[in-house]
């Protein structure tokens, strides 16, 4: 018989290949576990795959399908729109091209009017420089016409003096007074030799300076306008002009002076004062009449300058 210890020893075997064994089986019975676990697990996560594979076929098929019955809807309206935009379109076109014949006819028309205007303005234009140019030379023809009558009248005055400053008397020769200042200025005078003489106030037609004594003093009694039957011997007369002095004495009471000047025209006249006012301007010493003819002189040794025009004063520096 086996002892004791012999019978420990095996049963301590026994039980070692017992926890072997156990392993053994728990372990295989664990892989099985797990592999049956594993496989109802896929096999449900498979079953949930295609049950959700389904449900989301059937929610797409209706997405799908609603989707589609909305562009279909969506299609039919933007169709409705587009038709209209297009039924718009052909008549905005219409339209644009109605007014645009509208407009060009209206071009053409504003065309031809401008093309018509500038033409007649061109016809105008040269009317007017025609008009100009004969205006021009009427203006000269004038002018020549105006100097050549102011020539004619100034011959018809070539016999006249003009006496400033001589005081009125009551009763008085007009004629004898002539005869008297001309003995004073010692020359024979007689009555046969005075075709005309009378006393008159000059218009005021001409500029008169306010500052000027001289002017003053000759307007300040009325004219004696004397007319001479010879030339001859209203130059003899006119001379005597200088040979008067300040202190002369010319035997009428209140005459403080003499002033002869010859009797111009108003267009000389005119004249003769732009002259004076120029010799002033530039402070020219001399500026006279001589039959009729305006002459300054800046002074004694520069030339003499016939003025005959406004223009040839205007030229003077």
């Amino acid at each position: 018989m086996p002892t004791t210890a012999q019978l420990q020893t095996k049963i301590e075997e026994l039980l070692l290949r017992m926890d072997t064994m156990e392993e053994r089986i728990t372990g295989t019975l664990s892989q099985k576990l797990e592999n049956l676990i594993t496989d109802a697990v896929k096999s449900l996560i498979d079953n949930k795959v295609k049950e959700s594979e389904k449900r989301m076929g059937k929610k797409l098929e209706n997405c799908i399908a609603n989707t589609k019955d909305d562009l279909t809807a969506k299609l039919a309206s933007l169709g409705q729109e587009n038709d209209k935009i297009k039924r718009e379109l052909t008549n905005h076109i219409n339209q644009d091209a109605t007014e645009k014949s509208f407009y060009a006819s209206q071009y053409e028309e504003q065309k031809a009017k401008i093309t018509e205007m500038q033409k007649a303005l061109k016809d105008l234009k040269s009317e007017n420089e025609k008009f100009i140019n004969e205006t021009q030379e009427l203006k000269e023809r004038v002018k020549t016409n105006e100097k050549e009558v102011d020539d004619i009248e100034m011959r018809s005055r070539r016999e006249n003096l003009e006496l400033h400053g001589v005081p009125m008397m009551a009763n008085e020769d007009p004629v004898q007074l002539v005869i008297h200042l001309a003995s004073k200025l010692n020359m024979s005078l007689t009555r046969n030799e005075i075709s005309y003489c009378r006393r008159f106030t000059k218009k005021n037609d001409v500029k008169q300076s306010p500052t000027n004594k001289k002017d003053d003093a000759k307007q300040s009694h009325p004219i004696i306008l004397v007319r001479f039957k010879s030339m001859s011997t209203r130059d003899d007369f006119f001379k005597k002009r200088k040979d008067i002095t300040n202190s002369f004495d010319f035997g009428i009471s209140g005459m403080k002076n003499l002033f002869m000047n010859e009797n111009l025209t108003k267009l000389k006249r005119d004249l003769h004062y732009e002259a004076r006012q120029k010799k002033r301007e530039l402070e020219y010493k001399f500026v006279w009449t001589s039959n009729g003819k305006i002459f300054l002189r800046k002074n004694e040794k520069s030339k003499i300058i016939h003025i005959d025009s406004m223009e040839v004063l205007h030229r003077l520096k």
